[in-house]
């Protein structure tokens, strides 16, 4: 620290660094854990790995100090009853392809709503999602097993 003292501060915003720093580096579809929180020197309780064993099935995600390793990110939980939506970063990609397609549709507000305007739309948003399939985004060994569009 640059007054040569520790302060204890809530994580949250050293926990927004690592989201932004793993969207960028790695992609909004992995997970924002195992991850180094830069600029943390301590955290002000140890937790151990039976507590972190309780409090990550239930949705906690912890930060974790590992000596040689530094302090960590040590979960990427949601608190989601359902499993298919258990992990941080399904949600997430869920949520940035659903407002990515929003936003990149919005010119089809005032079009003729046509055969013509549907298949517009379908090359579009598959346009989109090849591009996520190829980044790793999407599951399958081709963008038909990965994805399909439907629009009616």
């Amino acid at each position: 620290p640059a007054s040569g003292r520790a302060t204890l501060v809530p994580p949250s915003g050293h926990i927004a660094g690592v989201w932004a720093r793993n969207d960028d580096t790695r992609g909004v579809h992995k997970a924002p854990a195992n991850e180094v929180v830069r600029g943390a020197v301590a955290l002000a309780t140890q937790l151990t790995k039976g507590e972190h064993d309780l409090l990550n099935p239930i949705g906690l995600n912890c930060i974790r100090a590992f000596p040689g390793r530094g302090i960590r990110v040590w979960g990427a939980r949601t608190l989601a009853s359902d499993p298919a939506w258990r992990y941080l970063n399904v949600r997430r990609l869920f949520n940035y392809l659903e407002e990515s397609i929003l936003a990149g549709t919005q010119w089809v507000v005032f079009e003729p709503n046509d055969d013509a305007l549907w298949a517009r739309v379908r090359r579009t948003v598959s346009a989109f999602l090849v591009n996520e399939w190829r980044k790793g985004s999407l599951f399958g060994l081709t963008p038909e097993e990965a994805f399909y569009v439907k629009c009616d």
